[in-house]
């Protein structure tokens, strides 16, 4: 049918054409009229997304040639004939819950290096409205969940509803209202908040109903002058397989990063954790953990709960106590323990290229740049000296220098920028 081909075009313009695409190029034309259509829809989540989205706008658009309006029918595909039950059985109902306040995690205790002081600064100050949306990203264990976590403590004291959840939860909560047919539930809890608060917005990537959604509840809230905070493991301008508009709405308010902590300062982190457990922790112990577990925040976290959770005695905890209680996560924390052969496989692997091309004595532009580039990331993510990388590398350390730095002019250039972010990316597939 000629006028439901047209349609659907213009509505890509509306509500983006993955939506149009996952949602409505799917249903069946099974007959029409001149004034009326008849779809069969794959189950009953798309005809409830349907009414919810796209309805009214067909009511108002969809047309045929001498500008009446066309109606539209739905049918799901023919199943099985099942006997009537004398009851009818009710949906349960919907239950849309924030994740629960941590009161422990506050502003005074979130222990942070100087060059994230303003980052700090700007969310102890945050206030509906005035930053709309406050935007942080960070690596992983860079706190920003406490970050979130102490805004919404500070907001909710101060009186605000603040509803705080997870991009996944998000994700789940919709799929139960479209499931249950009660999104406009789900709109009532989500879009009469005070604050609103999602943590790991890139979890939304490829997920054309929920940014569909999101981007609606976005726009109710920024409308209504309430507060939106968003976290993320990348910039927004970074984030791949999110809607465009939804990207330029993350960048609406304040856009702020989180930088890693130092060894010191993440000594100080286990410190406080210990402290709320009411463990004693010695130096020692922080040391150890800080050696054997630098290469993420995150297992390093797991450590220490492990600790809490496998150490029985009231005696204080010796280091060698703590490597035979965290055998297993020793042993996994070795399994993915970055090395400089990881990063020589990475780079070879992104560039199709042998091990032995990068590592041997060819100058051509194709052995070079990719030689180059695992040099710069054994500094950058191994802190190696520039003797070891060149005795690993078969260079001496003034060459290594060199191309260090040349890849460190590089950078901000598009080819090199998106060679170490891919490179990068897939480190742990090695």
């Amino acid at each position: 049918m000629n006028a439901w081909d047209i349609f659907l075009r213009n509505l890509e313009q509306k509500i983006g054409k993955q939506a149009v695409d996952k949602w409505l190029r799917s249903l069946k034309v099974l007959r029409f009229d001149a004034c009326n259509l008849y779809l069969e829809a794959e189950n009953s989540f798309q005809i409830a997304w349907f009414e919810e989205h796209v309805r009214q706008i067909a009511k108002e658009h969809f047309r045929n040639n001498n500008a009446h309006p066309i109606k539209i029918h739905f049918t799901t595909q023919a199943k099985p004939k099942q006997k009537k039950k004398k009851e009818e059985v009710l949906s349960p109902p919907l239950e849309l819950a924030s994740t629960p306040l941590d009161p422990s995690q506050t502003f005074s205790n979130f222990i942070f290096e100087q060059n994230n002081a303003l980052t700090i600064e700007f969310c102890k100050k945050i206030s509906p409205g005035a930053f709309n949306p406050l935007f942080l990203f960070g690596e992983h264990g860079t706190g920003k969940s406490h970050l979130l976590m102490a805004c919404a403590n500070k907001l909710q004291n101060a009186g605000l509803n603040v509803f705080f959840v997870h991009a996944e939860t998000f994700t789940e909560h919709v799929v139960k209202a479209i499931r249950n047919s009660q999104m406009q539930k789900f709109r009532g809890i989500y879009r009469n908040q005070d604050v609103l608060i999602i943590d790991d917005v890139h979890c939304f990537a490829r997920r054309s109903a929920t940014q569909e959604e999101l981007f609606h509840t976005f726009n109710t809230l920024h409308t209504s002058g309430k507060q939106i905070i968003l976290s993320s493991h990348l910039p927004p301008s970074r984030i791949e397989d999110i809607e465009p508009r939804l990207i330029s709405r993350f960048e609406w308010g304040i856009v702020l990063e989180l930088f890693p902590l130092s060894k010191k300062k993440m000594g100080q982190v286990l410190k406080n954790r210990a402290h709320l457990h009411r463990f004693s922790l010695p130096d020692s112990v922080v040391d150890f953990l800080l050696e054997k577990f630098s290469a993420k925040t995150n297992a390093m976290m797991r450590a220490l709960d492990a600790l809490f959770l496998r150490h029985k005695t009231e005696q204080v905890i010796s280091p060698q106590q703590a490597e035979i209680l965290l055998f297993d996560l020793l042993l996994e924390e070795e399994k993915r323990k970055l090395t400089p052969e990881k990063i020589l496989s990475a780079t070879s692997a992104y560039f199709g290229i042998r091990n032995s091309d990068i590592l041997g004595k060819s100058r051509s532009r194709e052995c070079t740049i990719p030689r180059k580039l695992a040099m710069y990331l054994c500094r950058s993510k191994l802190g190696l000296p520039y003797l070891t990388i060149g005795k690993f590398f078969g260079r001496d350390h003034s060459t290594v220098m060199t191309s260090i730095g040349q890849i460190k002019k590089k950078s901000t250039t598009e080819e090199i920028d998106a060679a170490l972010e891919e490179i990068t990316k897939n480190l742990s597939k090695f």
